[in-house]
């Protein structure tokens, strides 16, 4: 669909999920990247995508563009995805990682498409540029919680990023523990031309209500 002409004040910040290792030193040092460019080809990367949905997404195109040519960034945590994570196991809270990005210096991207929902739904529809910004349910996206299937669509309301997030976009990166913040640090000592440490924009936090 065409962007609306009707905006809303959009959340200062895009969230995106990622194991703590291999992907979060990947991440630091290259961005983020979207699976076609990532699955297979780079070896020892970790999906924390339910299989079902992956399949899902394999399938659709926007624009004859592949939806796993972007990158799905979203503007909440507590997400449905968020919550098969943790309750299935797939890794703990103490393992992931959230990188916290600039929502405005995304947005002015070329190629970004936003959504209403969760890409991977029929119901969703796509925008160009923050057009969804007026159809997403924020009521539903801001709460913790999302109990029907409906309000689990909508809080997974995208914004999708064609090539990369490039690490410039990071402005935190949150973990659940000191253990894990200690590890990424040293990561990014380690990350050639990339030291987290060195980039002021970029903190590595403690803040356990996101998860």
């Amino acid at each position: 669909m065409e962007g609306r002409t009707m905006m809303v004040a959009l959340p200062k910040y895009l969230y995106y999920m990622a194991p703590v290792t291999p992907n979060a030193q990947l991440i630091l040092c290259n961005g983020i990247k979207p699976r076609n460019l990532v699955s297979g080809l780079i070896p020892g990367v970790r999906s924390l995508a339910d299989p079902g949905v992956i399949r899902l997404r394999a399938k659709k195109t926007i624009h004859g563009v592949p939806l796993h040519n972007y990158v799905p960034l979203y503007w909440a945590t507590h997400t449905p995805m968020q919550h098969n994570i943790l309750q299935n196991g797939i890794v703990g809270r103490d393992d992931l990682v959230f990188f916290v990005c600039d929502s405005a210096e995304v947005l002015s991207m070329l190629g970004v498409l936003t959504t209403d929902g969760n890409a991977a739904s029929d119901s969703t529809q796509f925008w160009t540029g923050e057009g969804a910004s007026s159809a997403i349910d924020w009521r539903v996206v801001a709460p913790p919680n999302a109990y029907s299937a409906e309000y689990r669509r909508k809080k997974m309301a995208e914004v999708l990023v064609p090539n990369c997030v490039p690490p410039e976009c990071f402005v935190q990166v949150i973990v659940h523990c000191e253990r894990t913040r200690q590890a990424l640090m040293a990561m990014g000592s380690a990350t050639a031309g990339h030291p987290i440490h060195s980039r002021p924009k970029v903190e590595v936090k403690i803040d356990q209500s996101l998860y």
